[in-house]
């Protein structure tokens, strides 16, 4: 069943073009009441609209969509607004299953659950990924996510922000609880960020509560 739920981003924009109309509307009422002061209420008009282009095009933040897997896409084992988990290299003889857990989660109803059993090789990888749009050209983010871990060696399930795949970034191996991972990414070009996590070695993971913010 695929989800009808607007991601984030439609949300911020809504929410903006809300603000906005109830701002102007107010700004108008204010220009009414002063007509013998023209000069003020344009000035009002003038850094009203200013403020809301800094929020727009500044301080709006590009967001990672169903972070918490609780929307499902086409099947109710594949996450809405991720990628199909995909195998790559040898798959016939590829081992590892990537699916919504609705039994396991942080908070919230779902996580992400990876089970890797194909013995540790580079060449013999599957990932589920979701590109980040709005991630502005250089600019320094903080991905964070929830990892809890069954088994798994270090580096057996890592992540990547950029579809050169380089470098990347190895999640804690063995076993414990609900523990945040943060890894620091770069906006690409294109104003895009890769969000893309790999596994290549025994593990037994779940994945819940994916975030992105400025880095500060």
């Amino acid at each position: 069943m695929m989800s009808l739920v607007p991601p984030p981003s439609i949300h911020a924009a809504i929410f903006g073009l809300g603000v906005a109309a109830v701002v102007f509307g107010l700004v108008g009422m204010v220009w009414r009441s002063l007509a013998t002061n023209r000069l003020i209420a344009l000035s009002i008009s003038i850094g009203t609209f200013v403020g809301i282009l800094i929020w727009w095009f500044v301080l709006a933040i590009p967001q990672v969509q169903n972070g918490g897997f609780e929307e499902w896409g086409t099947s109710a084992s594949q996450p809405a607004y991720w990628g199909k988990y995909e195998k790559h290299g040898d798959i016939g003889q590829l081992d590892s299953v990537g699916e919504i857990d609705t039994r396991v989660s942080r908070k919230g109803s779902a996580s992400f659950r990876i089970v890797h059993k194909s013995p540790l090789s580079p060449g013999q990888v599957a990932s589920i990924s979701q590109r980040i749009v709005g991630a502005k050209k250089g600019q320094v983010y903080l991905v964070t996510f929830w990892v809890q871990s069954e088994a798994g060696a270090e580096g057996a399930v890592f992540l990547v922000t950029n579809k050169d795949w380089n470098p990347t970034s190895p999640i804690t191996g063995g076993k414990y609880p609900w523990t945040r991972h943060d890894v620091v990414a770069y906006g690409q070009d294109g104003n895009v960020l890769e969000l893309i996590f790999v596994a290549q070695g025994p593990a037994r993971i779940w994945i819940d509560d994916v975030c992105i913010e400025r880095a500060r």
